[in-house]
């Protein structure tokens, strides 16, 4: 199955749509439990997000595939060293002897004067079986030409929506594809923004007006719910390897589950932004 979980909710308040703040545990045992059920076999979580791999690693998640990410905050370290320290930490807290993925978070890190030893430093844990595949999480797709130039990835992980459909549309999607890279997406649902009902929406998204009238309409028009039409428009993309949801209760993922395995494609929305301000929840000012 192309859907997996992304558990950045069961270590932090998350979303612009979240207002039951972490997942509390018995919860976050009942979400893994159903994703198990239900063929999911891809966990997404990273050292940064909290308590998440702590709770991953009390829930028990040796059934999964982990795909974690490292975010480092200065380069006055030592990349072997803090590198290997974090794998295993994180491996420890989760109970896991690897890896299937291993990311950086942030791009910047390989491009500061220690890159290339961090790069190295990955690579060197792949060939030691403790990683499986070595990639990077982006914000901006445009910026995985320019990556992908100077490291070698297994996985490349960016944002796909309906809004934002630059991977798509830079043909950068087809690629990696040709490259043999798997293609990570996450926020489908931009952050749950996209599956608010039009009345729940923060003002500070009053500027964009022209867009939601535009996709209000569509929903009105379709007579479907925003989650079908969000994961309807991803589904008729056949280049992407996973499709990384995150939620807030069991609730959520039967809901997202029983509408991802509904045969229903529909690629008629012609609804997009290319306003970075909108389209990236890290310059949202809320």
């Amino acid at each position: 199955m192309k859907l997996s979980l992304g558990t950045v909710q069961f270590g932090a308040s998350y979303g612009v749509s979240n207002k039951v703040g972490l997942v509390n545990y018995n919860e976050a045992k009942k979400i893994i439990s159903l994703a198990k059920k239900s063929g999911i076999n891809l966990l997404d979580t990273a050292s940064s997000y909290g308590i998440s791999e702590e709770i991953l690693g009390q829930v028990g998640v040796s059934d999964f595939n982990i795909v974690s990410k490292i975010i480092l905050n200065s380069e006055k370290i030592d990349p072997r060293t803090i590198v290997r320290d974090t794998v295993f930490h994180s491996l420890k807290k989760m109970n896991q002897n690897h890896f299937y993925g291993y990311l950086f978070h942030n791009k910047d890190d390989l491009l500061k004067t220690n890159g290339d030893n961090l790069y190295s430093s990955l690579v060197e844990l792949k060939n030691e079986g403790v990683i499986k595949k070595i990639g990077i999480s982006v914000y901006d797709p445009l910026e995985i030409e320019m990556l992908i130039s100077k490291y070698d990835f297994d996985i490349i992980q960016c944002p796909l929506n309906i809004f934002d459909r630059r991977l798509i549309k830079s043909g950068l999607i087809y690629k990696l594809k040709d490259l043999k890279i798997e293609v990570h997406v996450r926020s489908i649902f931009l952050q749950g923004l996209l599956i608010m009902p039009s009345n729940k929406r923060p003002d500070y998204f009053k500027r964009w007006k022209t867009t939601f009238k535009a996709y209000d309409q569509f929903i009105n028009e379709t007579k479907k719910s925003p989650l079908e039409i969000c994961l309807n428009y991803i589904k008729t993309i056949p280049d992407i390897d996973k499709i990384i949801v995150g939620v807030d209760s069991c609730e959520q993922l039967k809901q997202i589950l029983k509408i991802y395995k509904i045969n229903q494609l529909d690629n008629t929305i012609d609804i997009e932004s290319k306003d970075e301000e909108l389209i990236n929840p890290g310059r949202w000012m809320i």
